[in-house]
């Protein structure tokens, strides 16, 4: 019963007042109240048939208490929705308009029934379109062994023929059930070596690949430093050179600690005729080649100075550490890294500098022929814990590695192949396999050497670095004149179009992604003779880009070298120019000194760090920027006079 009104709030309490009694009553009125003239006073939220004095039908209407209609939901008029029926007749009957995208909205709920026919019939059309049968969900029959018993049954009869002439089951034995043994292995490994060899080739992958071509200004191609032939993807390559000769390609030759100082230097060279080559360890704490590769970056974002942002795509075989190589840039873990291939799924971004991007890329695997499966495994294409026989590859692991680094690393005598036969090599590999597996103490119940095992850690050491093996570089004379007497071939040599040289030149010098037309009318192709007639120095043969460009970059150490008064003066100058070309990444040091001064105060700071008055003078030109390129030019001649002294 509620409280009367007139004790309300006498005591100061939180009792009900007027208003509140009121509505309490209207809510429990029961029966409603009207007044004189029939109006209804009370008790009208009870009905549920009448809104008001009006009844409750189909053209009123009522709204249903449902929160649904207070949330983000769109009402229409019945005028609105035949307008919009009316425009979609019309749309439709145009004949000049045509759908380009079809969007997912329900028209058919808005369209006029045109077909007036009873339902039975439109049953029967459906029928008649799909069986009843097969319009439900199908069972799906369970993937077996075999197809039907008879089938299971002689399977299992070559397998036990199998299991016999692999345990002497007698000469008879042996014979009659060799070929089929051997059906029986190929029908067991086919179907998972399709599946396992195809890894990095499948359209997913290739797709992860374009579109971090795509979105990539400079595309680092990583490439295993111990078969760098066998690692560079030459799609890749030939892609960017046909397709998008506006992008830079740079080789990254990682895992070069694991192979031999001169191997690297040749493979630079080789690599380094087709795109600048950078040797490369990647590792969070002590990497190498770290400082140069950034500077690379640094000179190719300086050449992109129009561009917010640079983006470096960085591509190549699985298991190659790509993803390595960032975290060794970042010097920390910021892309997921295993000593497995297939880590990486998908492309990532990953800042390095505020206008430098990195793109990690998914490992990709392309051969024009038949995949080697052999040369696949030992790439570190495959896992080895994923290959039905893992001891087949062992005699190819074997043949390509030095046999004293196998027993200076197990322990196991081994004279290495004799070559004669796949089968005399094969049984030779299976041999040494159980002469390990037995010393390391990996057998199987009654004493059986558990070759698989020993096979998967082989292969494993072989991918991780454990087994030393590098692929050694051609040696071929004529790629680049040497010798004395052949001073004039060389000025030939040097100022064609075949050199080498003059891909760093163009690329890097004069800041193209190709180097365009080949013309003897070409006014690059002058500038590069004029640069090799200034870079030739009598008496001082070995040439490389860099070098060329050092010498373009400061035209009076060719007048200094070649008037030097004595041969020690000559000399001295000599190891100026060998310095300057170690200590400088490309021509950043030089190119960036005389037009932009601040922005390679560290790069000087590096090369003449041993310099007395270099830091006050390097503070100058700090200080006042590039209005002061003659300042810097004449601080540069001055410091290469002082260098030149010291080393004298």
């Amino acid at each position: 019963m509620p409280i009367s009104p007139q004790l309300a709030n006498r005591s100061g309490g939180s009792l009900r007042d007027k208003a509140t009694i009121k509505r309490l009553k209207l809510y429990t009125g029961g029966k409603v109240k009207r007044d004189k003239q029939g109006v209804v006073v009370e008790g009208d939220l009870a009905r549920r048939d009448r809104a008001g004095n009006a009844e409750i039908t189909g053209a009123t209407g009522r709204v249903a208490p449902d929160r649904r209609w207070f949330g983000n939901t769109r009402t229409i008029r019945p005028e609105e929705l035949d307008k919009f029926r009316h425009e979609l007749r019309e749309a439709r009957r145009d004949p000049f308009s045509v759908v380009l995208h079809r969007k997912r909205v329900p028209t058919a709920l808005v369209e006029e029934p045109s077909d007036a026919r009873p339902a039975k019939l439109k049953r029967e059309e459906l029928l008649a379109a799909e069986p009843f049968e097969r319009s439900g969900t199908a069972r799906k029959r369970v993937r077996g062994a075999a197809d039907s018993l008879e089938a299971l049954a002689a399977k299992a009869r070559r397998a036990a023929d199998a299991y016999d002439a692999r345990h002497g089951g007698g000469a008879d034995a042996r014979a009659r059930s060799s070929e089929q043994a051997k059906i029986l292995e190929r029908e067991s490994t086919d179907a998972t070596g399709r599946d396992l060899f195809a890894k990095g080739q499948s359209r997913r992958i290739w797709a992860e690949l374009y579109k971090v071509l795509d979105c990539s200004d400079v595309v680092l191609h990583v490439v295993d430093a111990r078969d760098p032939p066998g690692t560079t993807c030459a799609r890749v390559v030939s892609h960017l050179k046909t397709q998008a000769t506006h992008k830079h390609l740079v080789f990254v030759l990682n895992k070069c600690d694991l192979v031999p100082n001169w191997s690297v230097r040749r493979w630079i060279a080789i690599l380094g005729e087709t795109a600048p080559t950078l040797a490369f360890r990647a590792s969070q704490t002590k990497p190498f080649g770290k400082g140069a590769l950034i500077d690379v970056l640094r000179q190719f974002a300086h050449l992109k100075s129009d561009a917010k942002q640079i983006s470096c795509g960085v591509v190549g075989y699985p298991n190659v550490g790509k993803s390595s190589v960032i975290n060794a840039l970042r010097a920390k873990a910021v892309c997921k890294v295993a000593p497995v291939p297939g880590e990486t799924k998908i492309w990532q971004y990953v800042a390095l500098t505020k206008r430098v991007n990195l793109i990690d890329c998914p490992g990709v695997v392309y051969n024009d022929d038949d995949n080697d499966e052999a040369a696949a495994v030992l790439k570190g294409v495959v896992r080895a814990e994923r290959l039905p026989d893992p001891s087949v590859y062992i005699a190819s692991l074997l043949r390509r590695c030095d046999p004293q680094h196998i027993v200076r690393t197990y322990d196991v005598p081994f004279d290495g192949l004799a070559g004669v036969s796949e089968q005399e090599d094969h049984a030779q590999s299976m041999a040494f396999v159980d002469a390990l597996a037995r010393k390391s103490g990996r057998l199987r119940k009654g004493g059986e050497a558990d070759a698989h095992t020993v096979a998967v850690q082989l292969i494993n050491d072989w991918q991780r670095g454990k087994i030393p093996h590098f692929v050694a570089p051609p040696e071929d004379p004529s790629r680049r004149p040497s010798g004395e007497g052949e001073t004039e071939d060389k000025k030939s040599y040097l100022g064609s179009q075949d050199c080498p040289v003059y891909e760093h030149v163009m690329g890097a010098y004069f800041g193209r992604g190709s180097t365009g037309p080949r013309d003897s009318h070409d006014g690059n192709l002058q500038l590069y003779r004029k640069a090799i007639s200034l870079a030739h120095i009598e008496g001082y043969e070995e040439y490389s880009g860099w070098e060329v460009m050092v010498l373009m970059r400061v035209p009076d150490l060719k007048t200094r070298i070649e008037g030097a008064e004595d041969a020690q003066t000559r000399q001295a100058y000599l190891k100026v120019l060998d310095y300057l070309v170690e200590n400088s990444a490309i021509d950043h040091v030089f190119s960036s000194a005389v037009d932009h001064p601040k922005n390679c105060f560290f790069e000087w700071a590096t090369v003449n760090n041993y310099f007395g008055g270099f830091y006050n003078q390097a503070a100058k030109l700090f200080r006042y920027g590039p209005e002061v390129e003659d300042e810097s030019i004449r601080w540069m001649d001055e410091c290469i006079d002082a260098e030149g002294k010291c080393l004298a």
